[in-house]
């Protein structure tokens, strides 16, 4: 039971550094990309999918890029299959009004990937600060 508490102790700090870490920045200097911790149902645990997408944060970073919306904050909501495979991805806030850049925000999540579970996990609510 001790390893256990200590095991929780232990991702929840990880979790919060994950989150206090997050901030990518692209070859070229001037975009930045930063997520923090989601909220997050299911057999993942908060802190699995903020270190799934921190590992691939550079699509966003390269999306930013490419399609560069100015600074703000998007919310996406999606669901994690038991494989790890994101599904009913979807755009729930967003500060641009921009909609090719939330497709192809919304293609970037799509792409990512989890770590499988034994079973669903919903995401309602992940944020993404554009700096």
């Amino acid at each position: 039971m001790q390893f256990k508490a200590l095991a929780s102790v232990l991702a929840g700090i990880s979790w919060v550094c994950l989150s206090a870490c997050a901030a990518q920045q692209s070859s070229t200097g001037h975009i930045r990309a930063r997520s923090v911790p989601a909220t997050v149902h299911g057999a993942l645990e908060p802190w699995q999918v903020q270190a799934s997408i921190e590992r691939q944060m550079e699509a966003l970073v390269m999306l930013a890029n490419q399609q560069w919306p100015g600074a703000g904050n998007v919310q996406v909501s999606f669901i994690v299959t038991p494989d790890g495979l994101p599904q009913s991805v979807r755009l729930v806030r967003s500060d641009f009004d921009n909609p090719a850049f939330a497709q192809a925000l919304t293609r970037v999540i799509e792409r990512l990937s989890f770590p499988a579970s034994k079973a669903t996990t919903v995401v309602s609510a992940y944020p993404v600060y554009f700096r």
